[in-house]
């Protein structure tokens, strides 16, 4: 016989559970769709301020997620002549590092249907303290150790 969680796990279904968070999801960006919002993002390197950008968030007629950079800025100190260039080279990879990171999180935020369902298949799902929680790894991007 199982016991605690053990039981409880036994009992959860991925599929359902996958499909219940989807429609909850769709719910939430029903309702989301009628605003506009901004994320405040701060970059740092080894805990030294170097970048920040704003960005306004909306969804157009067909529903699909836009943004738009409306302010990025960033604290180094601009060079001139040689170093300069190099600098602002070094700035335009960062810049595109940190997008890709952005966007990135944008597509953990906000799942289809179908790659919830691939997510919680993989994903390990536990009971803790009455709380469901559902924890996987290579979702998107495969983790390198």
């Amino acid at each position: 016989m199982l016991t605690g969680s053990l039981a409880l796990m036994a009992q959860i279904d991925k599929d359902q559970l996958a499909l219940q968070v989807s429609k909850a999801d769709n719910a939430n960006t029903e309702k989301l769709m009628e605003y506009i919002w901004k994320r405040h993002t701060d970059v740092t390197v080894n805990g030294q301020p170097k970048a920040n950008a704003i960005t306004e968030f909306s969804f157009d007629a067909e529903g699909k997620l836009q943004a738009k950079v409306e302010d990025a800025t960033t604290t180094d100190k601009q060079m001139r002549g040689v170093r300069g260039r190099v600098q602002q080279n070094t700035q335009e990879e960062n810049l595109e590092y940190v997008q890709s990171a952005l966007e990135l999180s944008l597509a953990y935020s906000y799942m289809s249907k179908g790659q919830l369902i691939d997510f919680f298949d993989k994903a390990t799902v536990a009971e803790k303290n009455g709380v469901i929680e559902a924890s996987g790894a290579d979702v998107y991007v495969k983790v390198i150790n």
